[in-house]
């Protein structure tokens, strides 16, 4: 018997040490957006971004915390961040897949193509609208 095999109500899971590794790193994000309610944005192993233009991708938003493990699977998925700020303008909580980029413009662009109404410089601490 493989011992890193086991079943849960009838379904085998394989390879449990990936799947405790993964909540783990669940958890650690889940931290960062406890702790930092007005925004954050992290990569999947729960550690802050510490510099860049960010932007939100489409079809990946959630709007409470209980939206975080989709968000974070999809994030996981495709090599991204996992983002989250409240937007005063619009009294909504965001949270979603990020992408950093070095250069204003192109984080500008990639939010228009995916329908973004904001980025945010992380080095400035600014949001910049652009719908």
């Amino acid at each position: 018997m493989n011992t890193n095999t086991i079943t849960l109500r009838g379904t085998k899971i394989d390879n449990i040490f990936n799947i405790a590794k993964t909540y783990k790193n669940l958890f650690k994000v889940l931290a960062v957006a406890l702790l930092n309610p007005s925004g954050f944005t992290c990569n999947t192993q729960g550690e802050k971004v510490k510099s860049g233009y960010i932007s939100g991708i489409a079809d990946s938003q959630g709007c409470n915390i209980w939206d975080l493990p989709k968000v974070y699977a999809m994030a996981k998925e495709k090599g991204l961040c996992v983002g989250g700020w409240y937007d005063k303008e619009g009294g909504r909580y965001y949270l979603d897949c990020s992408k950093s980029f070095n250069n204003e413009s192109e984080a500008i662009n990639f939010a228009k193509e995916n329908e973004q109404i904001a980025i945010y410089h992380i080095n400035e601490n600014k949001v910049i609208r652009i719908k």
